[in-house]
């Protein structure tokens, strides 16, 4: 059984006939013709693109009124996008997909209802419930993450004492993530790692400081390793919350 949720938060179990079997994962390798011999070259990092699922199946119940209200329920349903697919009832995982449609193929005068919904998934990965670990007065510790694919966090450090400079460091990855600055006790500094956003809340006002990450965040990134992630704090004394959602292939 698919269970449904849409940007709204309401919840919506389809019925057992309606289903998809294709989950299909694309990896793309950007390449051109080789000038100077054969085959082609390879001009950039493969990337995975993203996916097209559909959902098909049939809806018939004993009352044709039955078949018309599940019909009118699902369509009024897909229309608050993105629509996070649970591939079956009490998985964690989940895809943030949008429809593209439903294609009605109504059966024996209405008996039977056959539906075909196409969805786009441009964020490729299945995704997990989410998950927030704090590490007060942090220097050294370990992060367990779930899933098979890296994954970027938000990272939430409240600086205790006054000092300058803030950097994490992932030793599993050697993925390094350093804000720049001076920061006094009660600060807050947020970095959304995967949309490269930073901001500053200091006395209640929050503002943004992206200028102030450093230069091999920007290049590189920050992510979570699937597995243990070995993690180090240096600078004023701080506490480190990460939160992030494993990820899957």
């Amino acid at each position: 059984m698919i269970r449904l949720s849409n940007r709204l938060g309401a919840s919506l179990n389809l019925p057992v006939t309606v289903g998809w079997r294709r989950v299909p994962l694309l990896i793309g390798v950007p390449n051109v013709p080789n000038a100077h011999g054969d085959g082609n070259v390879v001009v950039g990092r493969r990337r995975i693109e993203a996916r097209q699922i559909t959902l098909s199946g049939s809806i018939y119940y004993p009352s044709r009124q039955q078949i018309r209200d599940m019909a009118d329920t699902i369509m009024a349903f897909l229309q608050h996008a993105p629509i996070e697919v649970f591939q079956w009832p009490g998985s964690p995982r989940r895809m943030y997909a949008y429809p593209q449609g439903v294609d009605q193929d109504w059966m024996d005068a209405g008996a039977e209802l056959v539906l075909n919904i196409p969805m786009l998934v441009p964020d490729p990965y299945w995704y997990g419930a989410e998950v927030t670990a704090t590490e007060e007065n942090a220097t050294a510790w370990q992060v367990e993450v779930d899933g098979t694919a890296p994954t970027p966090p938000v990272v939430r450090i409240e600086v205790t004492a006054p000092g300058t400079d803030l950097l994490l460091t992932n030793s599993t990855n050697g993925r390094t993530l350093l804000v720049e600055g001076s920061y006094l006790v009660g600060d807050v500094v947020t970095v959304y790692t995967a949309t490269y956003e930073a901001t500053l809340t200091r006395s209640g006002e929050t503002s943004p400081i992206v200028d102030a990450l450093g230069d091999e965040f920007v290049l590189a990134g920050f992510e979570l390793e699937p597995d243990t992630n070995v993690l180090t704090y240096t600078g004023p004394a701080a506490d480190v919350t990460l939160t992030y959602r494993p990820r899957w292939y």
